[in-house]
């Protein structure tokens, strides 16, 4: 499987080479390139762009210190209601975090962004 993103995000990568892909790519890759991307899989080697490896060997903690203690707690199980009354949050602050957690990890869920963070 190759994947052709134009995403320079950590998270989507390292996802993508978690799933174990053949190549993962930026979109902005010339013709040329690309097809030398498909022989290089077809081969049955990996590739990556040296981009993407870049952005996630240089990625710091990407979230603020208020988005990493509603991660911690909702990695404690505390639902949102819960973590909202423990940092005198809003319910809706609350849903912004996870929200804003959610897209910094790629994950499509709360649960997700904990096993991946």
């Amino acid at each position: 499987m190759i994947i052709v993103t134009t995403f320079k995000c950590s998270g989507y990568f390292e996802r993508a080479v978690k799933s174990d892909v053949d190549a993962c790519v930026l979109k902005e890759r010339s013709i040329t390139n690309l097809m030398k991307t498909i022989h290089t899989a077809l081969e049955g080697k990996k590739e990556y762009s040296p981009e993407l490896m870049e952005v996630m060997m240089t990625s710091k903690n990407p979230f603020s210190n208020q988005e990493t203690s509603v991660l911690k707690a909702a990695a404690a199980g505390l639902p949102s209601k819960e973590i909202a009354q423990k940092f005198y949050l809003s319910h809706g602050t609350v849903r912004n975090y996870m929200s804003s957690i959610l897209t910094k990890l790629a994950a499509e869920n709360r649960v997700e962004a904990v096993r991946i963070a």
